[in-house]
């Protein structure tokens, strides 16, 4: 079975592979989203820092959808597990506007509200690797817990 860990995935999940492989910290955001096969990632950024390491650049992938269903379980996710204080930062799942042919863009992203020069880029890249861990399974548990109730 494959997994984020395969050496393949900068080239396999990129839409642009020879010019813009997936980066590599960024990798097991875009594996677990693109692996619920509810959406594809369109771009993503594994986040930059200058050379006094203030961050430059927040990660950030980007995603379509057709419903708010799965940016809503994508967000419940990430109030899951900062109640237990699982990552560093504070993440979110903001509306980004519409494609040209209408689909709804969606990205997942640290908060900026903050002023993110002050985050460490090395902690936000292990909230990346936390966040990815389980979060196929707690959103196809989470959606058929939804379910569950609609047909109850």
């Amino acid at each position: 079975m494959c997994s984020w860990k395969c050496p393949y995935l900068p080239i396999e999940l990129s839409s642009e592979p020879t010019r813009y492989p997936i980066e590599e910290k960024i990798i097991p955001l875009v594996f677990e989203i693109n692996t619920l096969r509810l959406t594809t990632t369109f771009w993503s950024c594994e986040g930059h820092a200058n050379k006094s390491g203030a961050v430059v650049k927040i990660p950030k992938v980007m995603f379509y959808a057709q419903s708010i269903l799965l940016p809503n379980l994508i967000s419940e996710y990430i109030q899951k597990l900062q109640f237990k204080n699982i990552l560093t930062y504070e993440w979110l799942v903001k509306a980004q506007g519409l494609s040209p042919n209408m689909q709804a863009i969606y990205s997942l992203e640290p908060d900026d509200g903050r002023n993110f020069k002050t985050m460490k880029l090395d902690l936000i890249q292990n909230d990346i690797a936390r966040m990815a861990n389980t979060m196929c399974s707690f959103i196809r548990d989470n959606a058929k817990a939804h379910l569950d109730k609609l047909a109850s």
